[in-house]
């Protein structure tokens, strides 16, 4: 395998460092496995952290990644201009980036919304063929105009393959701009994998654990309200939710109504090591979302041997299996509360190892980076 350039829509940078941070983190674990391997990025800094700085242009080697980020302002209201501006800055980073290590064979870029009209350009002037791997949850959302559906349905028709994160959003993208669509899922990273679990019974707590961002789309106001009748009939539960974001108030808030503070904690952001040691103290893990297109969080629960309850968002139906865990209806504080009280009476059918291996078996970095490179190899031999 020769060289691959990736374009990702969003990527990690200084005002923002974990956005896109999954797919920073899948090239690195490629690069191990392919010779020359860049990144090219245009991010957006949006104005509401607004400060004097000029947008920076910086170049970075790390874990053998050849990078360019170049900052741009994202103008609320002005979509053309915002994806006019990131396609011309690409282009600078493309040529950059030539300059420097020579064309790539193949372009894989993350999500068609931004970075597919410049894959379109480089594969017509430099002839180079390029992949789609999509992740945005805005098609199952209807977020996207019709001109924009179109534009982005004309892209999909010059890629050479195309990824879908999910089932469900492979059916989705499928349905609104067209193509054939496979699923190829994220990976869990090695550090949630590579853990001395302990899988013997925790202590007398019954511990559920949610980490997400707080937005109103995680339904965690819908999981503390079926935890309220948990809690009820048992007395030894507790929730808790890790992450920050617009809701953290509105979900206190919520907590002390109901009067709960004793049994649900909000653990505001978690670093990867603090998140690894909550779910190694939890009993099983929850994702009540509204819409999900894959959901990174329940792949790392399982690496970590927990019995998953997820609601039926989109991608957690990719993930789990009777085996693993469980999936009820979303938006349902009954189905919520059904699914945590089943974990209870049923945590002897969980066999944590097996969650384990079921896990790495399907989401680890070798089996995913294996499924892809056999992918790169085809087209590059076509």
């Amino acid at each position: 395998m020769n060289h691959i350039l990736y374009i990702p829509s969003w990527y990690p940078n200084q005002y923002d460092n974990l956005s896109g941070v999954f797919f920073k983190e899948q090239i690195e674990g490629l690069s191990s496995v392919i010779e020359n391997v860049g990144v090219i990025a245009p991010v957006y800094r949006s104005f509401k952290s607004f400060n004097f700085k000029q947008n920076e242009l910086t170049f970075s080697n790390n874990d053998g990644v050849n990078t360019f980020i170049k900052e741009l302002w994202h103008l609320p209201g002005c979509n053309i201009y915002n994806r006019l501006q990131w396609f011309n800055n690409c282009k600078k980073l493309f040529e950059n980036y030539v300059e420097k290590f020579g064309y790539p064979d193949l372009i894989h870029i993350h999500s068609i919304i931004t970075a597919g009209q410049f894959a379109v350009y480089a594969k017509k002037k430099y002839n180079i063929p390029f992949v789609v791997t999509e992740h945005s949850s805005g098609f199952d959302r209807n977020l996207y105009s019709k001109r924009e559906l179109m534009s982005f349905k004309a892209e999909v028709t010059e890629s050479s393959h195309n990824f879908a994160v999910s089932k469900s959003l492979a059916e989705v993208l499928a349905k609104s701009i067209g193509g054939t669509w496979d699923v190829l899922p994220n990976w869990v990273n090695d550090n949630f994998i590579n853990q001395d679990n302990n899988f013997t019974k925790k202590g007398e707590k019954i511990i559920f654990f949610s980490l997400s961002s707080l937005n109103p789309l995680k339904g965690l106001n819908i999981l503390i309200d079926a935890f309220d009748d948990l809690a009820k009939e048992y007395q030894n539960v507790e929730l808790w939710i890790g992450g920050n974001g617009v809701e953290y108030h509105n979900l206190s808030d919520q907590i002390k109504k109901l009067r709960l503070e004793d049994k649900i904690v909000l653990l505001g952001k978690l670093d990867r090591d603090t998140a690894i040691e909550k779910y190694k103290s939890s009993t099983f893990y929850v994702s009540p979302s509204l819409i999900e297109t894959f959901g990174i969080v329940v792949i790392e629960a399982l690496a970590m041997g927990l019995p998953v309850l997820a609601t039926d968002s989109g991608g957690p139906q990719s993930i789990l299996n009777n085996d693993v865990g469980i999936i009820v209806k979303k938006n349902s504080r009954e189905e919520l509360y059904k699914g945590m009280k089943y974990l209870i009476e049923n945590e002897d059918k969980f066999d944590r190892e097996k969650i384990v291996k079921y896990c790495v078996e399907h989401f680890s970095r070798e089996k995913v980076s294996n499924d892809l490179i056999n992918v790169y190899k085809k087209i590059l031999k076509s």
